[in-house]
């Protein structure tokens, strides 16, 4: 590769392309009691950012979510897991896992905690 293509990969921004939706969502945080209802403000493939409307738990960096949200419009509920990868006061924002992804990293936190 070139030194030209090599600076046009530099300045080039691989976060995927946002979308700002208004859904409400229900969450169980992994390995807690926590619950938490936010309203999610934008979607992309590899992710998500929330607004916690309700919470009997303060969602960390690092905790790993079952997410429910309910789309009426279309009279279907999409459940996916993710892991919170930044919070900023009432917004948190999360990165999409596949179920195994959440298995072996709960494994991980099991083992080490030995």
């Amino acid at each position: 590769m070139n030194q030209q293509n090599n600076q046009d990969l530099n300045t080039v921004d691989f976060r995927a392309s946002r979308y700002d939706t208004q859904e409400f969502a229900t969450m169980e945080v992994y390995g807690r009691m926590g619950r938490i209802t936010a309203k999610m403000k934008n979607l992309s493939l590899t992710g998500s950012g929330f607004e916690i409307i309700r919470s009997d738990y303060f969602p960390q960096k690092g905790d790993m979510l079952r997410i429910t949200i309910p789309l009426r419009s279309v009279n279907r509920t999409h459940v996916v897991d993710a892991e919170i990868i930044w919070t900023r006061g009432m917004l948190f924002g999360v990165a999409f896992l596949k179920r195994q992804e959440v298995i072996t990293r709960m494994m991980n936190r099991t083992s080490n905690a030995e």
